[in-house]
């Protein structure tokens, strides 16, 4: 659809070539590309925050798991 909009692929039919040469249509087309774009992008900004939200937990971890060992077999 994109390479249709943008001119670089023409449509086999005659169907397809009056709805991609339709103003309205073409508008509508774009207009969803660029939503279905946010909502990749959205999508992939949440992954990273999770991503860094995991990570921070496992470092927080580690580092308790160190504290309990040192206070376990430390000097008493």
């Amino acid at each position: 659809m994109q390479l249709t909009l943008m001119g670089g692929v023409n449509p086999h039919s005659n169907e397809q070539a009056s709805i991609y040469s339709n103003p309205l249509y073409s508008r509508h087309a774009q207009e969803w590309l660029t939503e279905r774009a946010d909502v990749h992008s959205r999508h992939e900004w949440r992954m990273e925050l999770l991503e860094w939200a995991i990570l921070i937990f496992v470092v927080v971890g580690v580092f308790a798991d160190f504290a309990l060992a040192f206070h376990w077999f430390g000097p008493k």
